[in-house]
């Protein structure tokens, strides 16, 4: 960038449109070396005579040190040969460094050392042309940084152009947009927030965050409260982060952080304000509710497509036994799968009995009693002990709290009843063989007749 000089005046004697000679300072003026190195641009004013000028010429030149010292006239700015160089006359001409209009488009700051340090330009446009200002950091001649104010498309009308500022930095030496605020291209008197990207048509009040290729982390919550030691997953005080799922095809990861202290409750937390009025209807059409997960295949061309039959949609994983184990699991078709290694046999029970129980404890609407409940044994506690009920005190239960059911559990008793009547009708049909000889062959007829599997006993 072309500089100015503090009282710089010289004169010379050079004539036509060349490079002109120094002749040196007047009394009370400071010489071009002075204040410029050999190669400096520098803005300079030419004048025939400074009292009542006929020939002038003003632009930026190149100062060079010698025997004499020269100034070239590079850029000519204006001038009297209609802003052309001038081809000087015979005479003493005066040659000072002076600030022109131009001088002001873009201002420089150096620092103790005389490297610029700050900017500030204009990039003039005319017409439809965009046009910019510019704030610029340097650090010793390096760039460090730039703020950049733009409009956006042309001026069709006063008062209606559009402008954007943009937010530079260095990287590796080269100058590069990190971050843009726009206005809303919707007529809205709002704006939005780009990272990494300069427009998003279909994002026009939010942030949009472009990372390129980059697989990190694409936000980042932190708290100085948070040390949670993770640092393999990330750093120590981020408390939630959002990655890609997959590195070149996309999807979304959310990871919540915690340190390892106090209990595993509400790491992760999802929350509904919902109105007073809930949405009752249940198909396979319309199963609306406050709060909804939707698995939607696609073709990558803009349709939907059919999920693959059977195709796993949703599933449960922790971390137990040294790995990652998955433990629940819808598919396409509705079903739930869950890990029931870890079930209870009830076979020290009458696991019907103890089913009745489970419906009389819960005295249910419609429930139908019958004399056979005289012989039901066992209480909430019972339910408890064999895992159906979970457990829970009577000062809760007293202040409204009931206990939920684990419908793994009452599974297992549903089918542990089963096989206990399924022994008891075989135990019941040998003894009755051996009383009455023929009556096994009667009920596997009979079982036969009804399409039913037969009984596995020996006639």
């Amino acid at each position: 960038m072309a500089k100015i000089g503090n009282r710089v005046k010289e004169t010379s004697d050079t004539t036509g449109t060349g490079t002109l000679d120094l002749n040196g300072a007047p009394t009370g003026f400071r010489a071009f070396s002075d204040e410029l190195t050999s190669a400096d641009e520098v803005y300079y004013l030419i004048v025939d005579d400074p009292d009542s000028p006929t020939e002038y010429e003003f632009g930026v030149g190149t100062f060079t040190a010698g025997t004499p010292d020269t100034l070239s006239r590079d850029t000519v700015h204006g001038s009297s040969n209609a802003d052309a160089k001038v081809s000087f006359s015979a005479g003493t001409k005066t040659v000072i460094s002076t600030a022109l209009v131009e001088t002001f488009r873009t201002i420089e700051v150096t620092n103790d050392a005389g490297d610029v340090a700050l900017t500030v330009g204009n990039t003039a446009g005319s017409g439809s042309t965009d046009e910019t200002a510019s704030l610029v950091f340097q650090h010793a001649g390096q760039p460090g940084g730039k703020i950049v104010s733009g409009r956006i498309g042309t001026y069709a009308a006063a008062g209606t152009e559009d402008g954007y500022l943009a937010f530079h930095t260095a990287i590796n030496g080269a100058d590069v947009e990190v971050m843009r605020i726009i206005p809303a291209i919707n007529g809205l008197d709002k704006g939005a927030v780009l990272i990494g990207d300069t427009a998003n048509s279909l994002n026009v009040l939010g942030l949009t965050i472009n990372q390129d290729t980059d697989d990190g982390e694409i936000l980042s919550l932190k708290s100085s409260d948070v040390a949670h030691g993770f640092t393999s997953e990330t750093e120590t005080d981020t408390f939630g982060l959002f990655t890609k799922a997959r590195a070149t095809n996309g999807g979304l990861r959310i990871n919540a952080m915690h340190e390892d202290s106090g209990n595993a409750e509400g790491i992760f937390q999802l929350y509904a304000f919902t109105p007073q009025t809930f949405t009752t209807t249940k198909t396979t059409v319309n199963w609306n509710a406050a709060m909804e997960m939707r698995v939607l295949g696609h073709n990558g061309a803009g349709s939907y497509v059919n999920a693959t039959a059977n195709g796993n949609v949703l599933s449960l994983a922790v971390y137990k036994g040294g790995a990652q184990t998955f433990i629940f699991g819808v598919d396409v078709e509705g079903d739930t799968h869950q890990d029931g290694t870890s079930g209870t046999a009830f076979d020290e029970y009458d696991d019907a009995l103890a089913v009745r129980l489970f419906d009389l404890h819960r005295d249910a609407p419609g429930l139908i009693r019958s004399e056979f409940d005289r012989f039901v044994k066992g209480n909430r506690k019972t339910l408890e002990r064999i895992g159906v009920l979970g457990r829970i005190t009577q000062k809760e239960l007293d202040a409204g709290a009931r206990p939920l059911v684990n419908t793994s559990q009452l599974q297992r008793l549903h089918n542990g009843a089963i096989w206990q009547q399924y022994v008891r009708t075989l135990a019941i049909v040998e003894e009755l063989e051996a009383q009455v000889p023929g009556f096994a062959a009667a009920v596997q007829s009979r079982l036969s007749a009804a399409r039913m599997p037969g009984l596995p006993i020996n006639i």
